[in-house]
Parts: C-alpha cells; structure tokens; sequence
C-alpha cells in the first residue's frame, strides 16, 4: 500500500520519488551502497554513520503538484529471503491497529478472494447518493450506476456490498488486461481523473528511472511487456488514514540481483485504485546488502493526494508531510523487527531512535 494523508504510512506498502533530494552536502562514501537512489537521492558519509549507529534516517522529499515524497532507512540484520518472505505474507507484514481488512488476490482472481471485504456505514450511504462529478468515493460512472441500482433492488446493505466486491474485482481484472490505462476513470468530481498519467507521472520521476531501466519499462507498458524475473501478486486492503478508510488493491513486484550496486531485494508496490484521498502511489522497499552481518532496510514512497490540487492545498502540505514523517518512524520499526524476528508467524516488538 499508498502513502495515506495523515496517520500512518502503508508498506508497499501501498508506494517511490519525485523531485532531486541531496541528503548532505557530502559527497557519496567511497563504497557506495545506496548508488541505485542517485541522482534524486544521496545517502552521504555522514547519514551512514547513522544508520549505522541504529539510529533511522526519514525525509520528507521536496513535492509539486499534489505528490508528496518521502525515504526511510535503518540498519538491520535481515537479508533479502528474509524481506520477501514477508512481502508473500502481506497480511502478516502489514498486520497493525490501521489495517480493517486485508486478503490476496488469487491467480486469475476470484470474487471469493474479497469475501473479508466490506464498505463502511458511511460509505454506503453516499453510494446512495452518488452522481457523476458528485460523489465522495473514487468511481465512474457506470460503477455509480451499478451500485445504484444494486441499492434500489432491495432496503439492505447487502446487495451494495456485493456489488461493491464485484466492482473491485472487475477493476483487478481490467488492470490485468490493460494496466493502469484500461481501469475506469474517477468521475466523481468535475473534470473526471484518468489513472495512467497520475501513476505515469509517479514513476517517470521515480529513483528507478535510472537503476532499474527494464523494471521502468514493465511498469509503464504492462501488461504489454515481459520482466520473466520478476514476481508479482495483488492484494486488497482497507486502512484507517482519515476520517474515512481506504479501500485500495495494490501489485506487489519483487525482483532479486547479486548485482553489486544492486539491493538485495527490491519491492515495488503501485496502487491499482482507491476509494477516498489517494490518486496514484509508488512505493520501493529494499533490503541493501552492507559488511558482515548488517544490511539496510530502504523505503522510498511518492503518493498523490487530491486533497494538495484543491483550494488551500499549499496549507495543508506542511501538515501532511510532518505527519508522514513521524508515521515513517512506526513503518520502519514494525518492519525491521518483523523482517528481524524470524518467518511470519513470529511477531516482536523492538523502538527505532528517532533523532528528532
């Protein structure tokens, strides 16, 4: 999962860069383990001593638009098996008092796949209410048209809610055929959002544009390019951000190299669609090989949020960016020491330093 507006930061979540970050004016150490981040992202000498003091290392990255940016690192002992062991048990990984609900998508997937999936009261309310450029849920028009008349067959919820989980399915299968350019476009409000160019934008200003060529290239054509390499999955998952929870579905891609000068592992989540203040999200998490028994747990994420685009975006920025900040500290820490504990059935509790 999407990097949320306030509260908590996802993994995966749901997902990488924007804008040039120098962390330091220090140049790069001679060994460099973090050259797949440059040029956007610069880990220096000094930021390295930090991290390999135990203590994180958390950026908000400089924003346009309504993208907002953000890198995370911390030593670990964890290696890349360990991270991708994990990543394949999503709901164990993501597991925390945010997560509502959460569940795999089988291969081809299935409506049975979003059993555990259900619209909160208030949401399905407004479904009742939802008319094009008038609607505070994420949907086309013939998606507002089919949960209607899904509410006016009957007085109960229930028919909304599997209308609901047909209509997610549905989109998982569109993405499949077509990736981000065959899903329907948002026209809840006025004019009507098209996916592919937000989550274009994402990925042309991302760190991987210059370390991961091919993967740039899968991310942009799919499903009209192959990366035989890669593994992927998706999963859907309901968050509490705001005053209102996300419901999303995310593609997790992983990819192993002993490349020097390449992570261990590499994570990259993107966000198929959302139902309430996300637009688009990238995010990277890394295992980086270091010396002897230390590694380092990377997190790179750029999300769009619409609230930025509307009226007084520019005031709610700062708030946003401190809350993400802090959220970072709670990601990384519940992510090492799971990544640091053993497979996915162990669960610890470990505190990061937050220089702050």
């Amino acid at each position: 999962m999407p990097v949320p507006p306030v509260g908590r930061v996802s993994v995966v979540l749901p997902a990488a860069l924007l804008a040039a970050a120098s962390l330091s004016g220090e140049g790069p150490a001679s060994t460099d383990l973090f050259a797949f981040l440059q040029p956007r992202i610069v880990v220096s000498p000094t930021d390295r001593r930090q991290l390999d003091k135990g203590t994180a290392i958390v950026r908000v990255l400089p924003g346009q638009d309504r993208v907002v940016g953000l890198f995370a690192a911390v030593a670990t002992q964890a290696d890349g098996d360990r991270l991708v062991e994990w990543m394949r048990q999503i709901e164990a990984l993501k597991k925390s008092d945010f997560v509502l609900q959460i569940g795999h998508f089988s291969q081809p997937p299935r409506l049975h796949d979003l059993a555990g999936l259900s619209l909160d009261d208030d949401d399905l309310a407004d479904i009742r209410r939802c008319r094009p450029a008038d609607c505070t849920l994420k949907l086309g028009r013939a998606e507002m048209e089919e949960l209607r008349r899904a509410a006016e067959e009957g007085d109960s919820n229930a028919g909304i809610q599997v209308a609901y989980r047909r209509l997610v399915l549905q989109r998982v299968e569109a993405f499949l055929r077509g990736g981000h350019d065959a899903l329907p476009a948002y026209e809840s409000s006025d004019p009507p959002m098209l996916l592919g160019p937000r989550f274009s934008n994402l990925i042309k200003q991302s760190v991987l544009t210059q370390s991961q060529p091919r993967l740039v290239e899968y991310l942009e054509r799919y499903p009209h390019v192959a990366l035989p390499d890669l593994e992927s999955f998706i999963y859907w998952s309901k968050e509490r951000v705001g005053p209102r929870p996300i419901i999303s579905a995310t593609e997790v891609n992983i990819l192993r190299s002993t490349d020097e000068g390449k992570p261990d592992a590499l994570v990259v989540g993107r966000e198929l669609f959302s139902t309430h203040y996300v637009n688009a999200s990238l995010s990277l998490t890394a295992i980086v090989r270091g010396t002897g028994s230390r590694n380092y747990l990377v997190y790179v994420n750029r999300t769009d949020i619409d609230v930025l685009g509307r009226f007084m975006g520019g005031v709610i920025r700062p708030f946003i960016e401190r809350r993400l900040r802090a959220g970072a500290f709670e990601l990384m820490q519940r992510v090492r020491v799971r990544v640091e504990s053993g497979s996915p059935q162990h669960q610890v509790v470990g505190v990061l330093t937050d220089p702050r």
